[in-house]
C-alpha cells in the first residue's frame, strides 16, 4: 500500500519490501527492530507501519555505497 500525505508518499512494509526487493514484509519489520540504520516508521494506517518512502530510498542508497 502506497498513500501521499503532505506531499510525501507513504508506504507500508509489504511494499517497500516488493519495492526493495525484499524476500518479504516480515524481513522490513526485523529491519526495524534491529535498527541498521533503517528508517523509523513515520505513522500507521490501521495496524500497518508506514514509512516514508524518500526515507527508505535514501537508507537504501546507503546501503548500496561501500
Amino acid at each position: 500500500m502506497a498513500i501521499e500525505m503532505e506531499g510525501t508518499e507513504l508506504v507500508d512494509a509489504r511494499e517497500v519490501a516488493e519495492r526493495l526487493g525484499l524476500r518479504s514484509a516480515r524481513v522490513v519489520l526485523d529491519l526495524r527492530v534491529h535498527r541498521l540504520g533503517f528508517p523509523a516508521p513515520v505513522g500507521r494506517q490501521g495496524r500497518a507501519l508506514l514509512w516514508s518512502w524518500p526515507d527508505v530510498e535514501r537508507w537504501d542508497v546507503g546501503q548500496r555505497v561501500t
